[in-house]
């Protein structure tokens, strides 16, 4: 039998093979001593340095060698480098002593045992703080979140059949909430047509607001999420339930900052085309959503209409303006729009357009740009481009005094207010002096295949007498 001190630390005896053996002794003075022995009989290994055979066996030839060190938590083999044993609270070897800042390494861990236990507690897994406010860049589709941002777009609201319940309706309506500057996201809300009328009235378009407990969405692969919404650059929405979610101004210490976002283009600086552009290209561009950068000459009154399909709407004509175009027609629909524009001014007000329509319009055989749900409008952005465009209109004061006092470009009266019965030879002699008046006769000729309608008389008198049909 041979002691040998086992990965325990403690000492064991072991049975040791007659031939092809190594034979193991625990030294305490001078560590692991090693004897081999080859079947043989012959001696191996380094030449004994005493002369002295340890067993004093004669009938078999040994080698000494010198002996090897152990090393904590470690066995030496005679031809084999330290094998690393496993930690076992059992063992004789005392542990290191762990100082007060030392960090204990396990499982990958950077915290102290103390600290992670706690961690552990507290079960680090749980949802974030409901009062506790996301950005969207740190947003992540599946989850719920509370965000905080300025808005720079809003549509009317609206209703759409429910497929789930056949003949009722769900309203909705639709903005575009930023809180960065490269960040901003769609948010849908939806709810009974009382709470999406009031949710409407409580904000409009440059307010800033607070979002709680909103849905994160993740857009659709085929793009049909943004066919008739704004671009944005993140790769989710938010949706806003009237059961479950909450929206309110914010009144917050940093409105500055998210205030100041409202002024910075959802586009590139540079990426718009000038009006004159747009009249080059003329029906090249057709139907096309482009970019504009363009100032403010003047604003037309608001007009409600009923559509085809009997639902109110709003209409407001601009006329915008730059150093290459003189006069270009920008039309608005829907109240929030028309709301908007209410607020800017003449040759001060400079806006850069994202995403417009513009489109070939017959009658006045000229290009459009209309406003449509893909549209964002930034007043007054903070560009090089917007101020250069802005010094340029303070010189154009004689286009607003002209304006202001041009009788073709006058606001039309009331119709309630036309109280002048005319007849057409009256019209006929006026010389282009009559303005306004009501007109009673019967259409006797109206060839609707002429070639040359456009030429028809009377479209002669529409710039100077507006007919109105009782």
């Amino acid at each position: 039998m041979a002691w040998a001190r086992s990965s325990f630390g403690d000492l064991n005896a072991v049975s040791i093979p007659k031939r092809n053996t190594q034979y193991y002794r625990n030294s305490t003075n001078q560590g692991s001593t090693v004897w081999n022995r080859n079947q043989q009989g012959t001696s191996t290994g380094k030449t004994q340095p005493y002369g002295v055979n340890p067993r004093g066996d004669n009938n078999a030839s040994y080698s000494w060698q010198a002996p090897i060190q152990h090393q904590k938590y470690n066995t030496s083999y005679p031809g084999q480098g330290p094998i690393q044993h496993q930690k076992n609270n059992n063992a004789l070897y005392p542990r290191p002593q762990q100082g007060p800042t030392q960090e204990k390494k396990n499982n990958n861990s950077s915290y102290p045992r103390q600290e992670r236990t706690q961690q552990h507690k507290t079960n680090t897994w749980q949802t974030p703080d409901k009062n506790s406010v996301s950005k969207l860049e740190t947003l992540m589709a599946g989850y719920t979140a509370n965000v905080i941002g300025v808005v720079i777009a809003k549509d009317s609201p609206r209703s759409i059949f429910s497929k789930k319940n056949a003949g009722s309706e769900r309203f909705l309506v639709n903005f575009t909430l930023r809180d960065s500057v490269t960040a901003f996201v769609n948010v849908t809300c939806w709810g009974s047509e009382n709470y999406i009328k009031d949710l409407c009235a409580g904000f409009c378009i440059g307010d800033i607001v607070k979002l709680g407990n909103v849905q994160v969405q993740s857009k659709t692969s085929d793009g049909s999420d943004e066919k008739f919404r704004a671009a944005t650059p993140v790769g989710f929405h938010l949706t806003l339930s009237e059961n479950h979610s909450s929206l309110a101004l914010y009144d917050g210490l940093d409105l500055g900052a998210y205030a100041a976002l409202q002024h910075l283009p959802t586009k590139p600086n540079c990426d718009y085309y000038t009006l004159e552009d747009v009249l080059v290209n003329g029906q090249g561009l057709n139907a096309e959503h482009i970019n504009l950068l363009a100032v403010v000459r003047k604003i037309g009154p608001a007009r409600d209409i009923v559509t085809k399909t009997g639902k109110k709407t709003s209409r407001c004509e601009i006329v915008l303006m730059d150093e290459s175009c003189p006069s270009f027609p920008f039309v608005l629909w829907g109240g929030e729009l028309v709301d908007f524009s209410q607020t800017w001014a003449p040759l001060t007000t400079v806006l850069f357009i994202a995403d417009v329509r513009v489109n070939y319009d017959d009658f006045r055989s000229g290009m459009l740009a209309t406003a449509d749900s893909k549209t964002i409008i930034t007043v007054n952005p903070d560009t090089m481009d917007a101020k250069c465009l802005f010094q340029f209109a303070q010189t154009q004061t004689s286009l607003l005094a002209a304006d202001e006092t041009g009788s073709s470009e006058q606001a039309d009266p009331p119709v309630d207010q036309i109280q002048d019965v005319l007849v057409v030879e009256q019209i006929a002699n006026s010389d282009g002096l009559i303005s306004y008046g009501q007109l009673y006769g019967v259409i006797t000729k109206c060839d609707l295949d002429a070639d040359n309608v456009d030429q028809f008389y009377w479209r002669r008198w529409f710039d100077f007498f507006k007919i109105s049909t009782l």
